[in-house]
Order: C-alpha cells, then sequence, then structure tokens
C-alpha cells in the first residue's frame, strides 16, 4: 500500500533524475539565437544564409559552417593550383603558391576546428578562436599578396576573383569565430 508520503518522495525522486538528465543533456549543447550569432560575424547576411533557422546548438551550427567553409577552401585550393599551372608571370606564380599554401593552413587549421568541436565532450572553446582566427588572417594574407603582386599596369582578372574568393572565406571562418566566442562566453 502507497501512502501520501510515499507518493510524494517518488514524485520527487522522479524529478531530481529528470532534472540531472536535463542538465546533463545541456552540459555539452548551448542553444543561441541565430540572429545573435549572425550580428557577431563579418557578414551577417551570409551567416543567415549559410545556417538557415532562428536558433540552434552551436555545436550543430559549427559543423554547418565548418562544412561550407571546407567545401570553399577545397574550391580554391583546386583554382589557385590551376592558376598556378596557367600562370606565366613569375610574380603571380609566386602569389599564387603562397595562397596555396595558406588555404592549405587554412583547410587544416578548420578541420583541427571540427574535430575539436565535434569529438570533444568539453572543447578547448579558446583553442577553437585561436583556429578561426587564424583562418581569417591566412585569407587576410593571401588578399595582401594578390595587391602586392598585381603589375601598375592594366591587372589581370583571375586575382581579383581570387581576392573575391578569399574574402568570403575569410566571412565564413568569422562565423565560426563567433561560434567559438560565444561558446567562450559560456566558460
Amino acid at each position: 500500500m502507497t501512502t501520501p508520503t510515499t507518493n510524494i518522495i517518488s514524485l520527487i525522486i522522479i524529478i531530481i533524475i529528470l532534472m540531472i538528465a536535463s542538465s546533463a543533456q545541456n552540459a555539452n549543447s548551448t542553444v543561441v539565437s541565430l540572429t545573435k550569432l549572425c550580428n557577431n560575424t563579418r557578414n551577417p547576411t551570409l551567416c543567415h544564409r549559410v545556417l538557415p533557422g532562428s536558433t540552434g546548438d552551436l555545436r550543430e551550427l559549427g559543423r554547418k559552417a565548418v562544412k561550407s567553409t571546407l567545401s570553399s577552401t577545397t574550391q580554391a585550393l583546386a583554382k589557385v593550383r590551376a592558376l598556378i599551372k596557367a600562370e606565366k608571370d613569375p610574380n603571380l606564380i609566386e602569389s599564387y603558391n603562397s595562397c596555396s599554401i595558406n588555404f592549405e593552413i587554412v583547410s587544416s587549421n578548420i578541420s583541427d576546428y571540427s574535430r575539436l568541436l565535434i569529438a570533444s565532450k568539453k572543447p578547448d572553446r579558446r583553442l577553437l578562436c585561436i583556429l578561426a582566427s587564424e583562418a581569417e588572417m591566412g585569407m587576410e594574407a593571401c588578399n595582401y599578396l594578390m595587391m602586392f603582386a598585381l603589375p601598375p599596369a592594366k591587372p589581370p582578372t583571375e586575382p581579383a576573383k581570387l581576392a573575391a574568393v578569399c574574402d568570403h572565406i575569410e566571412q565564413l571562418a568569422s562565423i565560426l569565430l563567433a561560434i567559438g566566442n560565444i561558446l567562450a562566453a559560456g566558460t
């Protein structure tokens, strides 16, 4: 026979178990407003395009942003390698080679970011920010290389197109940086 006291104790135990389960689940997820996240990026419109929706778990948003950034970086690396093969101007070849190295480093940084974000139960949030910042700086460096490699006469169009690709990847990396900053603020 159950007494009212036994029922109350059972109910309290169930509530405590549910609270513990809920807090354990939320310990590894941080839900954030997409507006808050995207407003902390270099291009909020691009952020909303890459991460559609109104809210989301930062890890899931991070996965989507990593996928988009890696895809763009891989395409840019293929493009710059083709430019190296086709180019005759030694200044541009040197700049393209340097950009190629930067794209490889950025790709490696984003892959490390992905592994850290996804594989770790408690990722080093400051390291996430460092990796995303390094990706941004790598693209900035490539842009500077393109500016300084251009002859003063009529510049070819490919470096300008490559500079636009670098800007795009830099803006994608800023999404990753914003995610890392929000996670770091939560520590």
